[in-house]
């Protein structure tokens, strides 16, 4: 039986502007956090951004888009396209 694991994530369901700006923001925390609390870096807490659609930002031209989730990833906010919307979740 595999161990439990102790990595802590957010998923944030929407890659729109305010999707991508929440991850963004609360990656900058974590990053603070991890200096100041050993446990936080311990966490191996990350920052997921769920979208729908084939692209994040989808309001936006193209190339903002595309500079946005390079961005994400260099920052470590993992973006995850999905095929249609996610099952299971309720407002």
């Amino acid at each position: 039986m595999a161990e439990p694991s102790n990595t802590r994530g957010v998923v944030i369901v929407g890659g729109g502007f305010a999707g991508v700006t929440l991850a963004g923001a609360l990656n900058d925390l974590l990053s603070h956090a991890r200096k100041l609390y050993p446990k936080v870096a311990e966490c191996g807490c990350t920052v997921t951004v769920l979208e729908a659609m084939d692209r994040l930002m989808g309001e936006f031209p193209e190339g903002l888009a595309e500079f946005a989730r390079r961005q994400m990833e260099r920052r470590g906010i993992e973006p995850t396209h999905l095929k249609g919307e996610p099952d299971g979740l309720d407002p």
